[in-house]
């Protein structure tokens, strides 16, 4: 699924490029998916790659961590907290396509090291994100500035 502050035209473009590399056979574009279909990529997934520009929050990068995927991102939304470099993924900057390619490239090399990489991970966000913590900290903070009202 495209944001809407995506060229027009951008997805065709990108299946394009896969076909003139030879790719269309190894990538898939599914399309936007749900319950079993989503759970069942996750299962069947290694790493999680995420490239975008700009994301406020970033949900698929918390549930593709939830089910124990290292996560290889641009530092968009929950990406920069829970994206800790060589322990639970990579960060690369939006366009870096060569930091793209090198971290994709030592996980494929590195199996062991991407699923120590996604139990890591799992445990911290299955700790940290679960809706009563997070619940617990929203009231904390409300508390907290209702408390500072005059």
């Amino acid at each position: 699924m495209l944001s809407s502050a995506e060229k027009r035209g951008y997805l065709s473009s990108v299946i394009d490029l896969a076909k003139r590399l030879n790719f269309s056979n190894q990538v898939s574009f599914t399309g936007p998916l749900f319950g079993h279909s989503l759970e069942e990529m996750y299962a069947n997934s290694d790493v999680f790659v995420y490239a975008s520009n700009y994301e406020s929050f970033g949900q698929p990068i918390l549930e593709a961590a939830s089910h124990g995927l290292p996560i290889i991102s641009t530092p968009t939304g929950v990406a920069r907290e829970i994206v800790q470099p060589g322990r639970t993924g990579t960060l690369f900057e939006f366009g870096d396509v060569d930091a793209l390619a090198s971290a994709l490239t030592s996980y494929v090399v590195n199996r062991d090291k991407i699923e120590e990489m996604g139990r890591e991970l799992r445990s911290m966000v299955l700790s940290s994100y679960q809706w009563d913590t997070i619940l617990t900290k929203y009231k904390a903070l409300y508390e907290e500035v209702m408390g500072s009202c005059p």
